[in-house]
């Protein structure tokens, strides 16, 4: 895929990783992309989601 990280950074105002090597995705079992990893409410989980493209 193509586009400029920064400027989707900026637009969304949300930090965006570039995951090359598929390590964040291993770590994470993510199954599906795009993806958001964020931190749950007052807890220590992580919430993954999966993003549906139109």
């Amino acid at each position: 895929m193509n586009g400029n990280i920064k400027t989707t950074a900026e637009t969304l105002n949300q930090r965006i990783y570039f995951d090359q090597g598929g390590v964040l995705v291993s770590r994470f079992g993510i199954e599906k992309l795009p993806s958001v990893v964020d931190e749950m409410s007052n807890q220590s989980l992580l919430r993954i989601t999966e993003v549906a493209v139109q």
